[in-house]
């Protein structure tokens, strides 16, 4: 419910804010309270879609969307770091945000785009196991297949001995 405020909040003033369609001069160039520069991500948005011209009304939303993205996704990433007892800097590390971005179901987009870190060690170690977990198996059924044969050589032994034993009272 607090989210639906502060959305609906965020909301209000994002059209409060918008750029009037017809300003010119130094109103046109005013940020309205932006931090990212406005030629920037209307730049982005030319080279990622096939679009030649983006209205100011929607270059400022979008500008705004990405601040209040990346606002939570740090303010996120900053309560991660604060988690972290064994933390001897203030610093927003990598892991803060890969811990972000692989814990919210609405960023599963980018998941391959921030990978969460591993060492070689650990990669190497997990590699070592999995081998090992392989040959085990591999053991295993090797041991059952030798059951199975030898269960069936038993098998076999018994049904030649019955029919020897049958054969025998026909020859006296």
């Amino acid at each position: 419910m607090a989210e639906a405020v502060q959305e609906a909040a965020a909301a209000a003033a994002v059209a409060d804010a918008a750029p009037s369609g017809g300003a010119s001069g130094k109103a046109a160039r005013d940020t309205h309270g932006l931090i990212l520069p406005l030629a920037k991500v209307k730049r982005m948005m030319r080279e990622a879609a096939d679009v030649k011209t983006i209205s100011a009304d929607a270059n400022f939303v979008l500008t705004r969307a990405t601040e209040l993205f990346l606002q939570e996704v740090a303010g996120r990433a900053h309560e991660v770091m604060l988690q972290d007892e064994q933390r001897k800097s203030n610093t927003l590390d990598y892991k803060d945000v890969a811990a972000v971005v692989h814990s919210w179901d609405a960023l599963d987009f980018l998941h391959e785009v921030v990978p969460t870190k591993v060492s070689a060690a650990s990669v190497l170690a997990r590699v070592q196991q999995e081998q090992e977990q392989k040959e085990q198996q591999r053991q295993q059924e090797e041991q059952q297949q030798g059951k199975q044969q030898q269960d069936d050589d038993d098998d076999n032994d018994d049904e030649a001995g019955d029919e020897q034993q049958e054969a025998e009272p026909e020859d006296s």
